[in-house]
């Protein structure tokens, strides 16, 4: 089986659909922000950085995009084997995280960490040559967990294309039901000698947007074996990563996010209920997979970028902030440690996405990501791709 290279024309069309779909969201936080004026002005300036972004990305890809060759021999030298015509199998632990914290700036940088309770989730998936799918659910949290901890809900999907030397990973998140993870270290605020946790079941969080990152040295280092399993990299090796990033952010509360109590211990007076956040980032960095005896490997990747947002806050009389344009810092770890083989293979991979921002004396921490661990078994299957493809374009 031999899969051609997707045509720019298709590559455009799946890219500013994605696009097309983050300024609708967009609009629709603007409006229940009432900021509509403010936030439409800027975010045209955002689209059109992101349109030449992703033209950019489109030019120095697309003669490479989703080109496979299929055979059991190496596919690009002796350094990466290719399962190609083999459907993977696994089934799916997935443990991930959506924090964030809310910091005083004047001081030793005390905060006040927000997480979701029961983020433990079990299924499947599969990957076959560039597409990888997960369908899991959330395991029910223990009574004792729920009390000292309160109750979560989330809807989270995400969608993960690797190819030869690109990533793109497509990922929507809502979160409802929040408690204070380190209401331990807040003073006398908060029984430091209790095991049940401050919550705030009001809280939700609601995330939108994609990670792309491009692998210079795609010829000896392969993020597909290193995250999918569907290739094998034969030699210790790395590459350079540029990357570009989008994302539609919003936490909301029915009451202030910071009680008063909690406002005197920040030096805040900001009652803020909501925070609406839209950011373009742009990073680089290095990533490199380490062989272990033959079949073993350890891969760790790093990227660091600035990071431009337009937020605005409401607070539980309504007003709104609208000095709110400023810099942050993009981070995007990851790691992995696996087992591949012909027929079986396993891994346990880390990922965490995180950036910061600032609000006057107030700073804004975001941190989401995931563990997964999943063992699985190849099976033979010979099913074009691009058939596919065009069904569905």
């Amino acid at each position: 089986m031999t899969l051609k290279a997707i045509s720019p024309r298709l590559a455009t069309r799946i890219f500013f659909t994605v696009i097309s779909l983050m300024q609708k969201y967009s609009n629709r936080l603007a409006k229940q922000n009432k900021c509509v004026d403010m936030i439409s002005t800027k975010k045209n300036l955002l689209s059109r950085l992101e349109a030449a972004l992703l033209i950019l990305a489109l030019i120095t890809v697309s003669s490479d995009l989703f080109a496979q060759v299929s055979s059991d021999k190496n596919t690009t030298s002796d350094r990466i084997l290719s399962y190609d015509g083999v459907l993977s199998v696994h089934p799916l632990f997935n443990y991930k995280f959506n924090n964030f914290s809310l910091i005083d700036r004047n001081s030793n940088g005390l905060s006040v960490d927000y997480a979701p309770n029961g983020n433990v989730k079990f299924g499947g998936g599969f990957f076959y040559d560039w597409l990888g799918f997960a369908l899991t659910f959330q395991l029910p949290s223990s009574s004792n967990s729920i009390e000292q901890r309160g109750e979560t809900s989330s809807f989270d999907t995400q969608i993960n294309l690797y190819s030869k030397m690109f990533t793109l990973d497509l990922f929507q998140q809502n979160y409802k039901g929040f408690y204070i993870a380190n209401y331990q270290n807040l003073g006398t605020i908060y029984d430091a000698s209790s095991n049940i946790a401050p919550q705030r079941p009001d809280i939700r969080t609601r995330n939108l947007g994609f990670n792309f990152s491009y692998f210079f040295n795609s010829d000896k280092y392969s993020a597909r074996a290193a995250y999918m399993l569907n290739e094998k990299q034969m030699r210790n090796g790395g590459s350079f990563i540029a990357g570009a990033h989008t994302t539609l952010a919003r936490v909301i509360g029915d009451s202030a996010i910071l009680s008063r109590d909690l406002q005197d211990t920040l030096g805040t007076e900001l009652p803020v209920t909501s925070i609406t956040s839209t950011s373009l980032s742009l990073t680089g960095g290095y990533a490199y997979t380490l062989k272990i005896l033959k079949n073993f490997y350890f891969n760790i990747s790093l990227q660091l970028g600035p990071m431009y947002s337009f937020s605005s806050l409401e607070t539980n009389e309504g007003n709104i902030d609208e000095e709110l344009d400023n810099w942050g810092l993009k981070a995007i770890f990851r790691s992995a440690l696996g087992y591949n083989t012909k027929k079986f293979y396993g891994a346990i991979v880390f990922l965490n996405d995180s950036y910061n921002l600032k609000y006057g004396d107030l700073g804004y921490d975001y941190s989401l990501g995931s563990i997964r661990f999943f063992v699985g078994y190849r099976i033979p299957f010979d099913f074009d791709l691009t058939l596919f493809k065009r069904k569905i374009f």
